[in-house]
């Protein structure tokens, strides 16, 4: 069924799922190839944003628990549709992020070396000070350490 407002048929046969989640635009057809019936509607353009960011978070769930690099490809290229998907809803070229992600890297580097920072100890009212501490859930802030005798 194309819209919610719509009643399916009697469904006392079969086993009702909520997936309650954004799909691929060709799934319902093959859902319905495959004999299922499936309510669908059309978001607004602020619900494909929310469902957007929703569905990167799921592939990334995906992408973490892949094992095989099938279904990493696999995963990695659903992320690459939803981050398309999120170019046009934020009304961006794809073309546009690459060439912002260029320009971060020649600024700052890529990703490729794992440089991983456990802590950083910052000047007090320094510029990074200020990053940090407006974001205490992300950054929390440390016990002092103790002065050196």
């Amino acid at each position: 069924w194309r819209s919610s407002k719509e009643r399916p048929p009697l469904m006392s046969n079969r086993n009702v799922y909520r997936l309650a989640k954004l799909v691929r635009d060709g799934i319902p057809e093959l859902m319905q190839d495959e004999g299922d019936i499936a309510t669908v509607r059309t978001l607004s353009p602020a619900e494909v944003l929310v469902a957007l960011r929703d569905k990167m978070t799921e592939e990334l769930a995906e992408l973490t628990a892949a094992r095989t690099s099938a279904d990493q490809l696999s995963e990695l290229a659903d992320l690459y549709e939803v981050l398309v998907g999120l170019c046009q809803a934020h009304q961006l070229d794809l073309a546009q992020v690459v060439a912002e992600a260029a320009r971060k890297a020649a600024k700052r580097g890529g990703f490729q070396t794992g440089a991983w920072v456990d802590t950083v100890a910052c000047v007090p009212g320094s510029h990074s000070d200020q990053r940090y501490a407006a974001e205490p859930d992300r950054f929390p802030l440390l016990p002092p350490l103790p002065t050196p005798r």
